[in-house]
């Protein structure tokens, strides 16, 4: 049974194009996204453009796909699962 928040939740979704890595993270956020439609609130940010990596690179991470939760909750490469997000 979906929780439902007084106010939504922002995920950024820090990605590339051509990343092997992404590939096998994205299906994930899609899912994520499709539960939770009316709690959070998914930016999907291409690393690969001047903007979207000067965002994700003041976050300190080093690799993508990292996601970002309320501008706070960081959550690197090797720590995204799908269990982690729904308890997040």
């Amino acid at each position: 049974m979906p929780v439902a928040y007084a106010d939504s939740i922002s995920v950024q979704y820090f990605h590339q194009k051509d990343c092997h890595d992404c590939e096998i993270t994205d299906p994930v956020i899609d899912r994520i996204e499709v539960q939770y439609n009316n709690s959070i609130v998914i930016t999907r940010i291409e690393t690969s453009t001047a903007d979207g990596f000067n965002q994700w690179n003041k976050y300190g991470f080093l690799e993508v796909p990292t996601i970002v939760i309320n501008n706070e909750t960081k959550i690197p490469k090797e720590e995204i699962t799908e269990e982690k997000l729904k308890t997040l």
